[in-house]
């Protein structure tokens, strides 16, 4: 018995899969692995961000380097900081990161979402209410 309900809930799954993801993305196809910009990204940062590149370096290198790679945003309790400058990534890096969300179908899911579609394949409920 337990075996037909799980054949019934991965059938209503692929169903609902099916319907309410994109296709242009195209994830439930592809494994995040197999996205040839995904696999760009790698090859980028095996070729020598991953050891070679120094903080301190790219910031002698660009003094700008805080404002590029950090943002501030407004929450209701305060302005929250997001800095990425200390961190191992260069603006090839988050261009090819970009890549893979777009890859991946981040701005149509994103999209779906705002717009109240129904964008958890295993839920039944719309809109999302995580907003």
């Amino acid at each position: 018995m337990m075996i037909g309900l799980f054949l019934q809930l991965g059938a209503v799954l692929a169903e609902l899969r099916r319907k309410y993801l994109p296709r242009s993305s195209s994830p439930s196809t592809m494994t995040l692995t197999a996205d040839a910009a995904f696999q760009k990204l790698v090859a980028h940062v095996e070729a020598g961000e991953k050891t070679q590149l120094q903080i301190k370096d790219e910031f002698a290198k660009d003094p700008a380097r805080f404002d590029k790679f950090s943002r501030t945003l407004p929450t209701p309790s305060g302005p929250m900081l997001f800095d990425f400058s200390k961190h191992r990534i260069t603006q090839t890096t988050l261009d090819l990161l970009i890549d893979v969300a777009r890859s991946r179908g981040v701005e149509q899911m994103r999209t779906a979402m705002f717009a109240g579609d129904k964008i958890n394949f295993t839920e039944v409920r719309v809109p999302v209410l995580f907003i």
